[in-house]
């Protein structure tokens, strides 16, 4: 179901049910809106009149129509509009995975590997010189992450 959709005399009784909600101490959207606690009790209220909401962007529909609406029961309902933002998020990892080098050799000396260990500590091979062909990703550790960058799209 579109919740953009539903009438106004519904999304009343909604506003109404999570106004109670938030009396007895079940929720509080004014802290943390989008906590679980606070998503649990949209998904049950919502439920009740027959509504499955599908997502974070039906989710935000409801939280933001009871933010703009304070005085949902004696003026008419704002509806909120739906918003475009580009996010832009980094991260740090630590990967832990092996790389395939491959390296032609000339010698007239046959090649083994004693001797391609010494070549190297001697500098005369270094294997990272040679053509990368595969990458084996074993496992990653995030250290770090944060939101770097959030636009609001403007809607033409």
């Amino acid at each position: 179901m579109n919740v953009t959709e539903i009438e106004d005399r519904v999304l009343i009784r909604i506003l109404e049910a999570i106004q109670e909600r938030i009396d007895d101490g079940e929720a509080d959207l004014d802290e943390d809106p989008f906590d679980s606690t606070n998503m649990d009790m949209l998904d049950n209220v919502c439920q009740y009149f027959g509504i499955i909401l599908d997502d974070f962007i039906d989710r935000s529909f409801f939280i933001k129509l009871y933010e703009d609406n304070p005085n949902f029961q004696t003026e008419p309902l704002k509806r909120p509009t739906l918003e475009t933002y580009d996010v832009i998020h980094k991260e740090d990892v630590r990967e832990y995975k092996t790389n395939y080098y491959s390296t032609r050799i000339d010698s007239y000396y046959p090649i083994d590997e004693d001797i391609l260990y010494e070549l190297q500590s001697n500098n005369e091979y270094e294997y990272w010189d040679g053509n990368h062909f595969d990458t084996e990703y074993h496992d990653t550790d995030v250290t770090n992450d944060n939101v770097v960058e959030i636009t609001k799209i403007e809607r033409k």
